[in-house]
């Protein structure tokens, strides 16, 4: 159990003050549509899916704020589904990623 809580603390002390991680920065030639997709594996979606796998308290306020934000800006109202925008389109895995944090932690 104290593994458990020294790698949640450490998640947490790494989360940016807009509630998000590891951002890209707007010189980045995947911003915006990647903002919270890469880097691989520490972006704000990767976390998210790594809290929802060690199934994280889903009433935790610390995840509210990034998971209205990658909901916001992956959703393509257009097509009612989740994508990279002009990137990729449709993406099976972007979407089954959502769906199962969205099974963890709301």
């Amino acid at each position: 159990m104290r593994e458990y809580q020294r790698i949640i603390k450490e998640i947490f002390g790494s989360q940016g003050e807009n509630g998000c991680w590891k951002m890209l920065s707007e010189s980045d030639k995947y911003y915006p549509d990647f903002l919270h997709y890469n880097p691989n594996f520490r972006a704000t979606l990767w976390t998210l899916i790594l809290l929802a796998d060690i199934c994280h308290d889903n009433n935790d306020v610390r995840i509210r704020k990034p998971l209205k934000t990658i909901q916001d800006h992956f959703y393509d109202n257009k097509n009612k589904i989740y994508s990279l925008k002009d990137y990729l389109f449709p993406v099976p895995c972007l979407n089954g990623n959502i769906l199962f944090i969205a099974q963890c932690l709301f």
